[in-house]
């Protein structure tokens, strides 16, 4: 409907998220490492009981510690249980008050248990578009969240803008084949060794398919694909390497790298030609890519800071999407009433679209019951004061 009353342009789209503390605490979080350290500490206290019981005279003595021996045990096999439930899940961390809150970082390292909520802004009037919630980072968010705005908004395409949480390769692959042009801030290149060239230094020639380095030699590649994969999982994505023998002999080779055996190598991905398509894109146009913080940080900062939307009061995904797109939508309605000028301009604004609503009004009618329900249920859980 904002889109029908020419309200959202579909033109320029920035995407960002925020977390959202959620009705889990971080004690009933875990993941491998803290299980372990449960475990190991447990195991210490058994042996110290076991040792301690060995050396006891008296029998009520030994009865004591051997029941300690018992409870520890107990707490023993919650830590195995949730240790094989959560190689079991494929997931790197559990929560068992609300199976689907995870560990995120809300600001400057401290970590609560919540949801990190995606959504996208719409540039012309900072309307939300889209929303949805998913890892806790951004990593592989971008083109999800990209694709469903393009589908609400039933546009062939439109520019969006995100930070260098979201420079994914994958991702600006998947939303260049949506046409969904992006302007993704660049992530620095990342080095092991500050004494060594960086890769910027390797200069890419897409005519010839090979890279020059510092000395002025070419590299290249046999042309087979490599796999890079992450923590046992499928790959994350391929890549070629390139090489040259004259790494030998070379006088710059101690600025070049560190390995006695072999020379430099330089890995390209076969998203390289997308990222730096994007990235050129960006360095271009600073100006335009500087709307992002002005289109993504106002709905954040109006909801967080003004409305102290910080936690929702409920537990699982639907519903907390439920929760989260009551609030989007309060925030919509309040920037459509500034934008039309007020109440006299909304009811005009509903005029308009009066033929829609007798249309579907079933439809409608159903949709204002069920949304009643749910703000009902919100205001009576409102003495919910900090999450569980």
């Amino acid at each position: 409907m904002l889109r029908q009353a020419n309200l959202i342009g579909g033109e320029t789209i920035a995407i960002d998220s925020f977390k959202v503390r959620g009705q889990n605490s971080l004690k009933n979080n875990y993941n491998e490492k803290k299980i372990k350290r449960h475990l190991d500490y447990i195991d210490a206290r058994i042996d110290e009981f076991s040792q301690a019981m060995d050396q006891a005279d008296q029998q009520e003595e030994k009865e004591e510690l051997s029941h300690k021996v018992s409870v520890q045990k107990q707490r023993r096999q919650k830590y195995e249980d949730l240790q094989n439930e959560l190689t079991a899940s494929g997931q790197e961390q559990i929560s068992t008050t609300d199976p689907d809150a995870k560990a995120v970082i809300l600001h400057r390292g401290v970590v609560n248990v919540g949801y990190t909520i995606q959504a996208s802004v719409d540039a012309k009037h900072k309307l939300i578009a889209e929303t949805d919630t998913g890892d806790v980072n951004d990593t592989r968010a971008l083109a999800p969240v990209a694709i469903a705005t393009k589908e609400t908004l039933q546009v062939d395409g439109f520019n969006v803008l995100a930070d260098k949480g979201y420079h994914t390769g994958d991702q600006l692959s998947r939303c260049a084949d949506e046409n969904i042009v992006t302007f993704v801030s660049p992530k620095e290149p990342a080095s092991n060794d500050e004494d060594i060239f960086p890769i910027d230094r390797f200069l890419y020639q897409p005519g010839t398919d090979c890279y020059i380095c510092p000395a002025n030699e070419t590299l290249t590649t046999n042309g087979t694909w490599y796999a890079h994969s992450t923590r046992g999982h499928k790959a994350a994505f391929r890549f070629q390497r390139y090489t040259t023998p004259k790494c030998k002999g070379c006088t710059l080779r101690a600025q070049c790298t560190k390995g006695r055996a072999n020379g430099r190598s330089i890995d390209r991905s076969e998203y390289a030609g997308i990222i730096e398509q994007n990235n050129q894109r960006v360095n271009a146009n600073p100006d335009y890519y500087k709307l992002r913080q002005q289109l993504a940080e106002h709905p954040w900062g109006t909801m967080k800071r003004q409305w102290g939307f910080d936690h929702v009061l409920v537990k699982g995904k639907e519903r907390v999407m439920g929760e989260v797109s009551l609030v989007f939508t309060a925030y919509n309605l309040t920037r459509v009433l500034a934008v039309v000028g007020g109440i006299d301009g909304f009811k005009a604004l509903l005029k308009r679209f009066s033929g829609f609503f007798q249309r579907f009004s079933s439809i409608f009618k159903a949709y204002i019951h069920e949304l009643s329900g749910i703000t009902s249920m919100l205001i009576s859980r409102t003495e919910i004061q900090s999450p569980v």
